[in-house]
């Protein structure tokens, strides 16, 4: 049965495009905060970015 997709391409690019922006956010957040030496707590806030990373290239590979 082949899948059907709620979204047009243009959908997906827009979904897939925010999840790269929102992956490369989270990656040069945890590099700055590394290399400043902040408090390992802090690495915490690269959590959201990575969720909403995860969320949009996945969405943006099942066309949902």
């Amino acid at each position: 049965m082949p899948r059907l997709a709620n979204i047009g391409p243009r959908g997906v690019r827009t979904r897939a495009l925010q999840g790269t922006v929102a992956l490369v956010a989270a990656g040069a957040l945890f590099v700055i905060q590394t290399l400043r030496g902040t408090p390992p707590a802090w690495t915490l806030a690269c959590a959201p970015l990575l969720w909403l990373a995860g969320i949009g290239i996945f969405q943006a590979r099942a066309r949902t």
